[in-house]
């Protein structure tokens, strides 16, 4: 079969199972391209190296002139079976309707995030099509990335599970650039090399400019928000496949789920309170009323210390696991802006007060862990805060992750208290609990 026809032969399959129907719906909005795999290479890459990476070569996923595309290698076309090259299709538009074209700027090593994703979705198809959902229709390429150690512990069921077991387990070595913006590597686990290949490549505008980051949001949303509609008015459509009982279509629904944009919005408001001067973070060297509204007016500030940010956490019982798993990811993305990052973990007393280097803070150390649970009690925590902040450590902004059933508006109009009138501070609230505008005018409220 020429490797046209067998492209078309695939997506005709996938528009006509009702197993891939969504996924049918969903390829329209692709742009699938045919790609010549020699012409990446170049004179400098021996044989042997260009025979391992024909080998894994399959295909990408970006987003190029505000289009989601999708380029297929023609080597992989020459080698595989018409159901190799169905799954390799739906794998990567699950790439982007998850948005993982911009999700690796997230995480500090793109191509481990870019092998936790391709991980989560193979699992995903790879149990599917074992189970004969796609009617035979589908099968799984030789070389696909799963992690053998893995593959069925219910604790990597994420892709920042996986990522974070990347970094610990996993060693990468070497690198090969060629052509298009991919990049071959081997990774170790375990003492065995495997060479894995990037399958997510960076967007593409209009000549060599890259899309903005809200046009790139905004493309997967409207993505995602075309699943949401096919899988809401399509019945039984897709419970032989993507729904019910299918792994994919659980994935593929944790995807689609409308979510409170809360996690933007803390990173807003971080943003928003922090100084945006690098030369002049000190909170000692700015003055703190009019930089309330607004204004910024430096003073001299005598001793540099770093830019600190303390996250406080309600450990009490009304504080679940999920609503700390989402507050996690956030600070990841948001702890940037700082050079430390104290965590207090607290119900009635402090549990946990470990401060770590912002830029070698991981999702594990802002993970939630089971301390305390009983009622709650913010005394001790301002204690702390106090007395940091009268020894002038450099305290940029307090986030609170809380119920707000506790003594913090009490404490709060503690005149001995003075950090609160100095220092800014987001609230996190996971319930429904006002919060007084003089505590935070601008509460971000998790489950609303």
């Amino acid at each position: 079969m020429l490797p046209k026809d067998k492209l078309e032969t695939a997506c005709l399959r996938i528009m006509a199972t009702n197993a891939m129907r969504l996924f049918g719906c969903l390829l329209y909005n692709f742009d699938i391209s045919f790609i010549e795999t020699d012409k990446l290479f170049n004179s400098e890459i021996p044989d042997t190296d260009r025979d391992i990476i024909r080998q894994r070569l399959t295909a990408y996923a970006t987003i190029i002139n505000n289009k989601p595309s999708i380029g297929i290698y023609s080597s992989f076309i020459d080698e595989c079976e018409v159901e190799e090259l169905t799954y390799v299709i739906l794998h990567e538009i699950i790439h982007v309707l998850d948005k993982h074209y911009m999700a690796g700027e997230l995480y500090p090593d793109g191509y481990l995030h870019n092998l936790a994703a391709d991980h989560i979705i193979n699992t995903n198809l790879n149990k599917d099509v074992r189970a004969g959902i796609f009617t035979n229709k589908v099968k799984t390429p030789e070389h696909a990335f799963i992690i053998s150690d893995i593959e069925d512990n219910d604790d990597y069921n994420t892709i920042a599970e996986v990522y974070n077991w990347l970094v610990t387990n996993a060693q990468k070595n070497g690198g090969m650039k060629f052509g298009g913006g991919i990049e071959m590597y081997t990774l170790t686990i375990n003492g065995k090399d495997q060479h894995v290949v990037t399958d997510i490549k960076p967007s593409e505008g209009d000549g060599d400019g890259e899309i903005d980051k809200d046009t790139l949001d905004a493309i997967g949303d409207s993505l995602q928000a075309e699943a949401r509609t096919i899988m809401n008015n399509s019945g039984d459509l897709l419970s032989r496949g993507t729904g019910a009982g299918s792994s994919i279509g659980k994935l593929i629904e944790k995807i689609i789920e409308v979510k409170i944009p809360w996690t933007s919005l803390l990173d807003k408001s971080i943003a928003q309170k922090i100084v945006p001067d690098s030369a002049n973070r000190s909170w000692k060297g700015l003055q703190k009323r009019p930089f309330a509204l607004g204004m910024y007016y430096p003073t001299e500030d005598i001793q540099e210390k770093p830019c600190q940010l303390i996250i406080v956490e309600d450990q009490s019982a009304s504080v679940v696991d999920e609503d700390v798993r989402k507050f996690a990811s956030v600070l990841l993305h948001s702890i940037r802006y700082f050079d430390e990052v104290r965590i207090m973990r607290h119900d009635t007393k402090v549990h946990r007060d470990v401060t770590y280097e912002a830029a070698q803070t991981t999702e594990a150390d802002l993970r939630f862990e089971t301390i305390g649970r009983g009622g709650t009690s913010h005394t001790e925590v301002f204690d702390r805060i106090q007395k940091s902040h009268e020894h002038e450590d450099d305290i940029s902004l307090v986030i609170m992750l809380t119920d707000f059933e506790s003594n913090v508006e009490r404490l709060w109009e503690d005149p001995k208290y003075s950090w609160t009138k100095d220092i800014p501070v987001s609230i996190v609230v996971n319930c429904n609990n006002s919060i007084p505008k003089e505590i935070d005018k601008n509460p971000i409220y998790i489950n609303k």
